[in-house]
């Protein structure tokens, strides 16, 4: 019988084939409760505003662009 994956090892493998969801699941293992905190404090002002998944996905991609332009935080490349 096949074992069914869980959410979140369903999300760590999707993250796994990009650079940046490989780097971002460094990250979350190298700061595991500060992740945790700003996951659920985004989960939260998204809720809080209202936002469709459709509006919610566009603005993290507008969020993306920001951080790429303005950010002295560089990604990977």
């Amino acid at each position: 019988m096949e074992q069914i994956k869980n959410t979140d090892d369903i999300i760590n493998e999707m993250l796994s084939t990009t650079p940046y969801g490989q780097e971002f699941l460094r990250h979350r293992r190298n700061h595991p409760q500060d992740t945790i905190q700003l996951i659920n404090n985004v989960q939260e002002l998204v809720a809080h505003h209202g936002m469709s998944v459709s509006a919610a996905k566009g603005f993290f991609d507008y969020m993306g662009v920001v951080i790429e332009r303005r950010s002295r935080v560089k990604g990977v490349e």
